[in-house]
């Protein structure tokens, strides 16, 4: 009971800031950070789309390893394509090699058009192996 009410407690402060924090995100360090990231991870499995979005743009930031799996399943599973869309940019940016292999696989091979090209236009700006290089509107690079 005790995590769920950080959980709602935490979203309540990162859902509304998400757009401007996904820029300047800096991550907490030591126990908060550990608390941040298993918030942000409960968030995901939330039944809430804008919930489960934000958690996954902020486990992107944060270079989650542990959201590697859970990412991978609402890419994988998932019908929202903002969702899925949101999944596969947060998979880039953490670069472990199984979110950049589906990411790789969905620029070929995803039912929906609009993932297909996204996942290619990711698969294009890939900046090294497992890692990704986005190119924002106003030419700055998020790494």
């Amino acid at each position: 009971m005790k995590k769920i009410v950080i959980l709602f407690t935490m979203l309540a402060l990162i859902v509304p800031a998400a757009p401007t924090m996904a820029k300047d995100f800096i991550s907490p360090a030591g126990d908060n950070a550990a608390l941040m990231e298993d918030n942000l991870l409960l968030g995901l499995s939330a039944n809430n789309i804008g919930v489960q979005q934000s958690c996954a743009l902020l486990l992107g930031k944060m270079q989650s390893d542990k959201a590697v799996i859970p990412l991978l399943a609402l890419f994988n599973y998932n019908s929202d394509e903002n969702l899925r869309i949101a999944a596969a940019w947060a998979l880039c940016m953490i670069g472990d090699v199984r979110g950049v292999d589906a990411v790789k696989i969905a620029a070929k091979n995803d039912e929906c058009p609009r993932v297909r090209a996204v996942c290619a236009l990711y698969n294009e700006n890939m900046e090294k192996e497992g890692k990704f290089s986005l190119v924002q509107p106003d030419d700055k690079i998020v790494n």
